[in-house]
């Protein structure tokens, strides 16, 4: 396996390399790369170095599988448990347009 390394990292070391005046403009250092630089149009591209798996770190995941073994939460429960809070989320949300649509209803009739 490569080594990982911090890809504003490789950036910082391609415009230092480069040997253009640092100059700030639009969040980035280096006066070429907002015209397009190459190198550093190909260092953007890379894949993240960080370890995921589906996408999501690995340092949170097991953050997380170890909050759920300190609680006793099996993974099934957990499912369960997300399910329960997207429903409630859903029935919020849905309550909360209702009220705001009478609320908007109301004002757009008082001022008829």
């Amino acid at each position: 396996m490569g080594d990982l390394i911090s890809r504003q990292a490789a950036i910082d070391a391609e415009c230092e390399v480069c040997g253009v005046a640092p100059k700030k403009e639009r969040g980035h250092n280096c006066t070429y790369y907002v015209h397009g630089c190459e190198e550093i149009e190909c260092l953007r591209a890379l894949p993240s170095a960080q370890p995921t798996l589906y996408g999501y770190n690995v340092e949170h995941l097991v953050l997380i599988a170890n909050t759920m073994k300190e609680k006793g939460i099996s993974p099934e429960e957990a499912i369960d448990l997300f399910n329960d809070v997207s429903e409630i989320v859903g029935l919020v949300i849905d309550e909360m347009t209702r009220i705001s649509e009478k609320a908007l209803e109301r004002a757009m009739g008082n001022d008829v």
